[in-house]
């Protein structure tokens, strides 16, 4: 793993935010699959609408410094209304 990260982190720019979401998916898609009892298993499109919506907090401010001021109101609404 950390043969992966260190050359991520070196590099940076665009090869660092690709490595950045892969890892966010992959972790997201194991917190998903947590659950082995099927009376408590999401369905697919709760899973599919929640990856949509991580890709979009990651990469919505990828230009400027968007964590150390917050994320944008817009992204963060259009989350809880896709996943109410």
């Amino acid at each position: 793993m950390l043969l992966i990260v260190i050359p991520l982190i070196i590099i940076g720019g665009v090869p660092f935010a690709i490595g950045a979401g892969m890892v966010g998916c992959i972790a997201y898609k194991e917190l998903t699959d947590l659950s082995h009892d099927k009376k408590n298993n999401f369905p697919n499109i709760i899973k599919i609408i929640g990856l949509i919506c991580l890709i979009l907090i990651m990469y919505t401010n990828y230009e400027k410094y968007g964590l150390l001021f917050g994320l944008s109101y817009k992204v963060l609404a259009g989350t809880i209304l896709a996943l109410t």
